[in-house]
């Protein structure tokens, strides 16, 4: 095993489990770009989407960052912005750049072949993720593939590295500093997804990457002695194309890894979080072919892991990872419907949102997002709306997230560095707002553990009579509830568990 030590910073008590660190998005690009935008009836600059008060809300804002397909971020745990980084450079929440904050992933890429980078991000989706420091509140971890090319071909692509850079918010009189730089984690040849998920403990963190010209994976452990390259697993027969674009992700509980290839098909496997083994190979053909030079492809698990969705350019397919027969279950929800704002909205990259919603990017410049309803429902019951989201500038992409509300597994051996005391008492937190409410109130349950299980909200009139009653959706943060016909009064909100009420909340309706 390989060990790189990182740049740790030692506190005494462990880090509370993470909860709203995806609840603000930016996509777009170009907030200083004026040339034509009247003329063309284009306008740049960012999208934002904002999770953090009840249905979420999108508008305009203009940084001094631009977004094309590699983004990520980051908000603290109550959802408040920290920062932002494109995979060049690192912004804070005032977007302002952090010192020592540009130039990061300085080699073939900035400086030969693609000179735009340095100015418009990293040209991948999926590049960049961020993790949370285990021992310094204060840090932060940015992981990425570093790109470069092979000699004499031209301009073919590949990751001979994984690396990271590491964030301090508190340096720099709290303006944010990079302390560590481009610091090699792991060396050999990758693909450019970058995925991770919690360790069984609920504190460290796994990596997984994909080596290119096999068919092994690579896991990298994040623990208190920094990053670790562990053993390969997953191998099978079918070796990937070294420079083929990807995309992977993780089950929002862990338990399944899914990598995807345009040629070469899907590839689903059981993880096991506590010793970062992938397990129970299945390999899934790929026959989706497309006429367009926009080839992408992403994959994306519903909120209770049950289907994953895959999209490649014109056509979202749907499989049930709980079906005997997983491949047969292929369910071809949509196909691109032509719809061009301007330039083609495609089915590109994905990334599950903090309300349970998939979020579908079109791959190059458009006004518009897709987006999957309900994501749990089998067929067309997910309710999958094409350019459902209109947005206000030209965005590409999605971030790229883990879930940072996973918890440690219950029961395990590898569950004992996590305080499991101090998440019961967080999950209580449950708050109602606006209150009094008129007609509309949102329910903010974002510390819930989904670790433990599925969760409903019951409302209760001052009677004890339950007014109404419903599941939530697994991995999301808040709810919007219609109160307009409630007659006036108090009413207590719980979040129960099976049947044991884990949290409650009063709510006034005016």
């Amino acid at each position: 095993m390989k060990m790189i030590a990182a740049v740790l910073l030692c506190v005494c008590s462990l880090m509370g489990l993470a909860q709203k660190n995806d609840y603000i998005w930016y996509g777009g690009y170009g907030s200083d770009m004026v040339i034509d935008s009247v003329q063309f009836g284009y306008r740049f600059g960012q999208s934002k989407l904002d999770f953090r008060s009840g249905p979420m809300q999108v508008s305009y804002d203009s940084l001094g960052m631009n977004f094309t397909f590699t983004s990520v971020t980051y908000s603290d745990n109550e959802g408040n912005l920290l920062f932002y980084t494109n995979g060049i450079s690192v912004r804070n929440g005032l977007d302002h750049k952090v010192l020592n904050g540009d130039s990061m992933h300085l080699g073939w890429l900035t400086l030969n072949w693609d000179l735009l980078a340095n100015l418009y991000g990293q040209n991948v989706q999926q590049g960049i993720i961020v993790l949370p420091s285990i021992t310094n509140p204060d840090q932060y971890f940015l992981v990425y593939g570093f790109i470069d090319s092979f000699p004499g071909t031209g301009g073919d692509q590949y990751i001979p590295s994984i690396k990271m850079s590491i964030l301090d918010m508190a340096a720099n009189m709290g303006m944010g500093e990079l302390i560590v730089k481009d610091s090699i984690i792991a060396q050999g040849t990758f693909g450019n997804e970058v995925t991770a998920v919690r360790h069984g403990n609920g504190q460290d963190w796994w990596l997984m990457f994909q080596n290119r010209t096999t068919s092994c994976f690579t896991p990298v452990l994040y623990n208190t002695s920094g990053f670790n390259v562990m053993p390969i697993t997953g191998c099978n027969i079918s070796s990937i194309p070294r420079n083929e674009m990807s995309a992977a992700c993780f089950s929002p509980i862990g338990d399944k890894y899914a990598n995807f290839h345009f040629n070469t098909g899907i590839r689903l496997l059981d993880f096991d979080r506590c010793r970062g083994i992938l397990y129970n190979w299945l390999y899934i053909p790929s026959s989706f072919g497309t006429d367009s030079a926009w080839y992408t492809s992403s994959l994306a698990f519903s909120p209770n892991g049950r289907f994953l969705y895959m999209t490649s350019a014109k056509v979202l397919i749907q499989y049930d990872t709980w079906a005997i027969d997983v491949i047969s279950s292929a369910d071809t929800i949509a196909w691109y419907d032509g719809y061009r704002a301007p330039n083609g909205a495609y089915l590109n990259a994905m990334q599950l949102g903090p309300d349970g919603k998939i979020y579908i990017a079109c791959g190059n410049a458009e006004y518009v997002y897709h987006v999957i309803n309900s994501p749990d429902e089998k067929g067309a019951n997910c309710d999958f709306v094409q350019h459902g989201i209109r947005l206000p500038s030209l965005v590409n992409g999605v971030p790229n997230y883990p879930n940072y509300r996973l918890g440690a597994l219950p029961g395990s051996a590898c569950d004992t560095l996590t305080s499991i005391k101090d998440i019961a008492e967080k999950e209580k937190i449950l708050k109602v707002f606006p209150n009094p409410a008129n007609d509309v109130a949102a329910i903010d349950y974002g510390y819930t553990d989904w670790s433990k299980g599925e969760v409903v909200m019951e409302i209760a009139n001052s009677l004890g009579q339950t007014v109404h009653s419903q599941s939530l959706p697994m991995y999301s943060g808040f709810q919007k509830l219609q109160v307009g016909n409630y007659p006036s009064g108090s009413y207590t909100v719980y979040i129960k568990r099976k049947g044991v009420v884990v949290a409650t909340g009063r709510l006034v309706k005016q």
